[in-house]
C-alpha cells in the first residue's frame, strides 16, 4: 500500500533533521553567493540530482523555489521541501516543465527568489546537463551558479541517478563555484546546447577540496573510535576515578606543568606557595576529568540523571531567550558537559560549538563525533565564522571557550586577574554582527561529586553604543570579567597549567 504523501513526508523531513544534525558541513565559495545576495542579485542553483541532499543547509539565509517534477514521487519531494520553508515549482522535461520554469522566473523577479535545479533531473542521463537551468537563467536574467557535494562516507542507490545518502556523523563538502552571467544572445536550441555544455563542463571540473585519505589517520580514527565506544560504557564516576590516577602521574611526571600552574597561582591569586601548590594538584584532577568527561556527554541526552541549576543571575533569562544566544564558558569545571545542559535549557535551538582543532585529525574527527552525540555541531575555530553567524541570525546558539591564550591578530589586550592577557575577539565580534545576546555560563562540581550550572548576568549586544572595536571590547571585557569571577572562587577547578598570559601586547 502505497503512503500518502501528506502523511509520509513529515516523517521524512523529521528524519532528514535528525541526520542533519549528525553532518559537518563545509560550504567553500559561499560568499559569492553571499555578495551577490547583498547587492539584489538573481541566481540559478545549478546541481546534480544525487548530490541534492545538502539543499536545505545551503537554503539557510537563501530563499529558494525549487524545480521539482511533476510526476507522483515529485510529490513527495515537494512536501518535503516545502516543510523545509523551500517553494516549489512542479514540472520537468516530460511533463509540465516550460510552465513551472516560467513560473519560477516570475517568482523570482517578483518575490526575489534564488531558483534551484537538479540539472540531470528528474530521469536523467545521469551528470548530463539539459537546458532548463538555462532558460530559467536566462529568462529572469540571473547568475548561474554551479554547485558540487562531496561525502565523506555515504551509501549510494542503484537509481538511475546513483543517488548519495550521506552516513551519520560523516562529512560534506559543498563547493560552490564562481557565479557568472550567460552571454547575450537568443534563446534557441545552438545556444541553449551550448550554454548547457558550458554548465556541464564546469560540473565535472569541479574537484572535492578536501585532500585525499590518508591511510595511517584513518586508521588512528578507527582506533581512537574504538577506544572511544569503550571508553562510553565507563560510568561517570568511574572515569573520575580514572581521572586520578592520571593526575598523579602527570603531577610528578610533568614537572614544567607544574612549576606553570603553581606560579599562576602565586602571581594571580597571591597565595602562599603551599596553598598554591595544593590548588594546583587538585586542579590537575580537575583538568584531567574534564578531559575525559567527553565520553560522558552524549549519556546526559538520554539519561534521567539530575541536575543542580544554581539561582544565578542569568539563569531565567537564558530558559526564555528567544534571539540569538551566545554561551561563552571556560575551562573550569566540567566543561565538556556543558552542551547536554545548554540542550536542556533551549532546546527548540540549533546549537554549535566551537573548539580548537588539534594537530592530529583524526582525533580531532573523533573528539567532534563525541561532541555531536545530542544534535550539536561541533566546528573547528579556524572555520567557524560562517556557519556561527548563520546560525545565531536564525536564532539559534553558538558556545565558546574564551579563556585560553590567542594570538596578537585576534585578540584584544584586556585585564584578566591583575594582568593584561590576550582575550580573543571572534565570540564578541560575532555576537555583535548578529546582535545576540551574550550569557557567560559554567558548569561546576560540587564537593559532593554532582555539578550546578551557573549562569552570570546577560549582556544584550544590540543596546550597545560606540564604534565596532568600543562594543566588541566592552562584550570581550564582559565575559572575562565573568570568568575571572568564577576562577577566584573556584580556582581548584581552572586550568592552570597552561600558560594563559603567553601572548604580550606590544606596548608591553
Amino acid at each position: 500500500m502505497k503512503i500518502s504523501p501528506r502523511i509520509l513526508a513529515p516523517i521524512i523531513y523529521t528524519a532528514y533533521r535528525l541526520l542533519c544534525s549528525t553532518l559537518r558541513i563545509t560550504q567553500v565559495g559561499r560568499e559569492a553567493v553571499d555578495s551577490l545576495q547583498d547587492e539584489g542579485k538573481l541566481m540559478v542553483l545549478s546541481l546534480w540530482h544525487d548530490e541534492v541532499f545538502p539543499l536545505a543547509y545551503m537554503r539557510k539565509r537563501l530563499p529558494i523555489i525549487g524545480i521539482v517534477s511533476g510526476s507522483n514521487d515529485g510529490e513527495y519531494v515537494a512536501r518535503l521541501l516545502e516543510a523545509m520553508g523551500t517553494k516549489t515549482a512542479r514540472g520537468s522535461s516530460s511533463r509540465g516543465g516550460i510552465k513551472a520554469l516560467l513560473r519560477a522566473a516570475k517568482t523570482m523577479r517578483d518575490e526575489h527568489y534564488f531558483a534551484c535545479i537538479t540539472v540531470d533531473g528528474p530521469r536523467g542521463p545521469r551528470h548530463r546537463v539539459k537546458d532548463g537551468a538555462v532558460f530559467l537563467a536566462h529568462r529572469a536574467d540571473a547568475y548561474m551558479v554551479p554547485i558540487r557535494s562531496f561525502y565523506s562516507r555515504s551509501y549510494r542507490f542503484s537509481s538511475w541517478d546513483k543517488f548519495q545518502l550521506p552516513l551519520p556523523f560523516s562529512r560534506i563538502t559543498m563547493v560552490i563555484g564562481e557565479p557568472y552571467l550567460l552571454p547575450e544572445g537568443k534563446m534557441d536550441a545552438e545556444y541553449a546546447a551550448e550554454q548547457s555544455q558550458h554548465l556541464e563542463n564546469l560540473l565535472h571540473s569541479m574537484q572535492d577540496p578536501t585532500p585525499a585519505p590518508d591511510v595511517r589517520q584513518s586508521l588512528r580514527f578507527r582506533i581512537y573510535s574504538m577506544f572511544a565506544k569503550a571508553m562510553q560504557k565507563v560510568s561517570l564516576q568511574g572515569l573520575h576515578r580514572l581521572a586520578k590516577a592520571i593526575a598523579f602521574v602527570a603531577w610528578h611526571g610533568l614537572p614544567k606543568r607544574r612549576k606553570v600552574a603553581v606560579q599562576a597561582i602565586e602571581k594571580h591569586l597571591h597565595y602562599p606557595t603551599a596553598k598554591a601548590t595544593a590548588t594546583a594538584k587538585a586542579s590537575f584532577y580537575h583538568n584531567f576529568a574534564s578531559f575525559l568527561e567527553i565520553f560522558h556527554s552524549g549519556a546526559l541526552y538520554a539519561s534521567p540523571q539530575t541536575f543542580a541549576y544554581e539561582d544565578s543571575p542569568g539563569l531565567e533569562a537564558f530558559r526564555n531567550e528567544q534571539g540569538p544566544l551566545v554561551v561563552a564558558t571556560a575551562h573550569i569545571g566540567s566543561w565538556e558537559l556543558m552542551e547536554p545542559h545548554a540542550a536542556r535549557l533551549a532546546p527548540s535551538k540549533e546549537r554549535i560549538v566551537v573548539v580548537r582543532s588539534q594537530k592530529d585529525k583524526a582525533l580531532t574527527e573523533t573528539m567532534h563525533d563525541l561532541r555531536s552525540a545530542g544534535g550539536v555541531r561541533a566546528v573547528g575555530h579556524r572555520s567557524a565564522s560562517t556557519e556561527a553567524l548563520v546560525s545565531l541570525k536564525r536564532n539559534g546558539l553558538v558556545a565558546f571557550l574564551v579563556d585560553h591564550n590567542a594570538s596578537k591578530k585576534e585578540s584584544v589586550f584586556l585585564p584578566f586577574l591583575e594582568d593584561i592577557a590576550a582575550v580573543n575577539i571572534g565570540p564578541a565580534l560575532l555576537a555583535l554582527r548578529s546582535k545576540a545576546t551574550v550569557y557567560p555560563s559554567f558548569l561546576l562540581r560540587t564537593p559532593e561529586g554532582g555539578h550546578t550550572l551557573y549562569v552570570a548576568e546577560p549582556l544584550r549586544t544590540a543596546t550597545l553604543k560606540g564604534s565596532v572595536a568600543e562594543r566588541c571590547t566592552i562584550i570581550a571585557q564582559h565575559y572575562t570579567d565573568a570568568v575571572a569571577r568564577c576562577v577566584q572562587q573556584y580556582p581548584e577547578q581552572w586550568f592552570w597549567m597552561h600558560k594563559r598570559w603567553k601572548t604580550r601586547s606590544d606596548q608591553e
